[in-house]
């Protein structure tokens, strides 16, 4: 199977009732022409898990073909992705593959893989679509837009199940902005009236496919729990894991690697924070399997950080160093290339879905601390953790083989047990789904505004202590060191900001300053360290335009070593940790 073919939909759906006659187009605006394309009766066969994950989600898969049309009529798959509003049209990217219908084509379904994870995907529903299709085109023969009137019969078995009519206005990025407003402007006239924006199939199946995604992020107040507090945190970071896990596959856009890195890191120091909090049987393996994941993140996006900081400097190169120059970043695209390989690989392994299937229950059912948990004025907690009835016995006797000669757990384990780890990690242990309280605790229930500015306190104190032994000097290690303490206070004062409000967002953004300068500084040492590496290796073009960038690198790093100084002053003022109480 051949690449998808990409589209980006800009369209207005419209209901009608089924008596509705199409008013003709042409002239809407100087120079418009609406010409009548054949008819088509379309099948399409829509693909989900059996809990519609990939709908409720807002992503669609289906399978059409053009019933019309016989033995060579165009037949394939389509993924649409979910957009934003642009006025009032909907974007949606809309991807094709040609092909006849059977299982899911492996290329397909890796693009919804993070949706459904380890649910298999099956026919959910059958719509067959009679579509009047006309096409706006401009006085030069340039498409403009199509409307297409369809009447849809939702289908059970063979029986009709229900019937509807819509109208759907599409646009091209060729269109004047007038096109789109005159023509749904005719279209009211002629007695439609602004539809369900929602897919076909959505309507069709009705309040199931409606359901938000089966991984909600709780809203947070002055009044929430502890138990509610960490379930925010988890949802929040493997929702935006999956929310790009699409675009990183695609490959479009860097930012889709960079927000997935993002979620996986900010998980893992959300898991550090709330430690002391939660059964450690569940978080130890959860941050092993999440740190395995941002490598395989990492190698990419430190990739792009280079490309496009170097292209930027290469812009005030002479002339002369053009061609080097590109030499050396064509060197970092194929490293690049290759560092994307082994990110796909992670991505469609057995051990990526299960994560995000373990980190799904942990969202809904926090693994917190079971016992009477008490947190002290440090930050500790003081609890019985029993975690003996979610572990059987095989995994037991597992954990002591894996002890003595580094062995995994067995297939054995049942859905209280996932094993999601390399050969060296012990298995990941969940509460069994048929005991939905299995993680029921005392230390869930607390108020987290009397619980969490402790847990805070704690990074600050890493921070603080990793400044103050910094020499006169330091090397760009400890400075580095200083950067991973900042992040991890600013993203643990995000993580209780729904909770503690204004003290916590200011004291983050403060630790985002510090981090921001630092980050920079970081980035100007990788950037020299790849630049050394490819030097020594390079023809005497390419080394002496490694060497021009090198000093580049270096100016950077000494304008950040005087610069962090001004936001740890902001960072360190008292009066932004007043509610770290003790």
């Amino acid at each position: 199977m051949g690449g998808p073919i990409a589209n980006v939909e800009r369209e207005v759906k419209l209901d009608v009732g089924l008596r509705f006659e199409l008013p003709d187009l042409t002239g809407i605006i100087p120079g418009v022409v609406a010409t009548r394309l054949p008819d088509a009766k379309l099948q399409a066969i829509y693909v989900d898990t059996a809990d519609l994950r990939l709908m409720r989600w807002g992503v669609t898969l289906r399978h059409r073909r053009d019933a019309v049309g016989g033995a060579g009529a165009e037949s394939g798959w389509t993924i649409k992705l979910p957009g934003a509003a642009d006025g009032v049209a909907l974007v949606r990217t809309e991807l094709s593959w040609p092909g006849s219908f059977g299982s899911v084509p492996a290329e397909v379904a890796s693009l919804v893989r993070a949706q459904a994870r380890t649910a298999r995907l099956e026919p959910v529903a059958k719509l067959l679509t009679e579509r009047h299709r006309v096409e706006l085109r401009d006085s030069s023969g340039r498409k403009l837009g199509e409307v297409d009137d369809d009447v849809v019969s939702v289908m059970d078995g063979r029986r009709l199940a229900a019937r509807f009519r819509q109208v759907e206005l599409e646009v091209t990025d060729a269109a004047p902005v007038a096109l789109l407003e005159e023509a749904m402007r005719a279209l009211t006239l002629a007695g439609a009236i602004p539809g369900d924006d929602r897919p076909k199939v959505v309507r069709a199946i009705g309040p199931r496919a409606s359901q938000g995604p089966d991984i909600v992020v709780p809203t947070l107040d002055s009044n929430s729990t502890v138990g509610r507090v960490v379930s925010a945190a988890i949802a929040a970071g493997v929702t935006r894991m999956i929310l790009h896990d699409p675009g990183v596959r695609l490959g479009d856009d860097p930012e889709h690697v960079h927000q997935a890195r993002v979620g996986t890191r900010r998980l893992r120091s959300d898991l550090r924070t709330f430690w002391r909090l939660l059964d450690p049987d569940w978080a130890g393996p959860v941050r092993t399997e999440l740190g395995w994941l941002a490598d395989a993140l990492g190698e990419v996006r430190d990739a792009d950080v280079l490309m496009g900081r170097f292209r930027g400097q290469i812009r005030t190169l002479a002339d002369i160093d053009a061609k080097a120059a590109a030499a050396l970043l064509r060197r970092l695209a194929s490293q690049r290339d290759d560092a994307r390989e082994r990110m796909l690989a992670v991505l469609d392994s057995e051990r990526y879905v299960i994560l995000l299937d373990t980190l799904a229950r942990g969202a809904a059912n926090p693994p917190l601390a079971r016992g009477d948990a008490e947190v002290g004025k440090n930050g500790s907690a003081v609890a019985d953790r029993p975690v003996a009835d979610l572990v059987s016995a095989v995994v037991g006797a597992s954990r002591d083989e894996q002890a003595s000669n580094g062995t995994s757990a067995g297939s054995g384990a049942t859905d209280a047990v996932v094993d999601i780890a390399p050969a060296s990690t012990p298995a990941v242990v969940q509460p069994t789904v048929a005991d939905p309280t299995a993680y029921r605790s005392e230390v869930g229930d607390k108020l987290a505004a009397d619980v969490l500015p402790a847990l805070v306190r704690r990074p600050w104190r890493h921070l603080q202590q990793a400044v103050e032994s910094l020499g006169d000097d330091p090397p760009d290690e400890a400075l580095h060191e200083v950067r991973i303490r900042s992040k991890r206070l600013r993203y643990a004062s995000e993580a209780v900001t729904g909770v503690i409000g204004k003290p916590a967002r200011q004291l983050a953004a403060a630790a985002a300053g510090l981090q921001g300068v630092l980050g920079d500084m970081q980035d100007a040492v990788v950037a020299e360290e790849w630049l050394r590496r490819q030097a020594g290796s390079s023809p005497p073009s390419q080394a002496l335009v490694a060497g021009q960038l090198v000093m580049l690198q270096r100016q950077e790093q000494a304008a950040c070593r005087t610069a962090w100084s001004r936001p740890w002053k902001v960072a360190s003022d008292k009066s932004l940790r007043n509610w770290l109480k003790g």
